[in-house]
């Protein structure tokens, strides 16, 4: 695929960005580009602060200092450098919420920017270790997704 990148600077958009795509027919990196249009501005558009419950206060945090949600018996909880907070949204929702996120097992959606580094043991499992240093096991039936993860990413 070929692309070229125009701009009019001329132009008075008033905080718009126009986006013109040429293409012969509508394939699937037409497609897959509608996508990642679509997400990018879905993730520019969403909140950068979260409110939280500690000790029966309701604190804000900063989503970015987020290094992962996990359930703990009938709660679910996000974990900073910090500290742990509860919160009320479910797992299913907050892997829904940034392309960021990836579920790596029942218990425990990852920010993937917060990925410290992966460690492959010879017997397949796979195991995540965070900037925080906690290590969080990867389901076998994640381990596909996480593979596929890795090699989207892969030089």
């Amino acid at each position: 695929m070929e692309y070229k990148i125009f701009t009019k600077d001329n132009i008075k958009l008033e905080n718009q960005i126009n986006i013109i795509i040429e293409c012969n027919k509508k394939d699937e990196q037409y497609e897959d580009l509608l996508q990642y249009i679509k997400r990018y501005n879905k993730e520019k558009n969403k909140k950068t602060k979260v409110i939280v419950k500690k000790d029966n206060k309701e604190v804000f945090i900063n989503k970015e200092d987020i290094l992962y949600y996990f359930s703990d018996k009938k709660y679910n909880y996000c974990k900073t450098k910090e500290d742990s907070y509860r919160i009320k949204s479910t797992l299913y929702e907050l892997e829904e919420d940034s392309i960021d996120y990836i579920r790596i097992s029942k218990s425990y959606v990852i920010n993937t920017d917060k990925i410290k580094k992966f460690d492959m043991s010879v017997s397949g499992k796979i195991t995540v270790i965070m900037e925080d240093d906690n290590r969080l096991q990867v389901s076998r039936r994640k381990i596909c997704e996480i593979k596929d993860f890795l090699d989207e990413r892969s030089l």
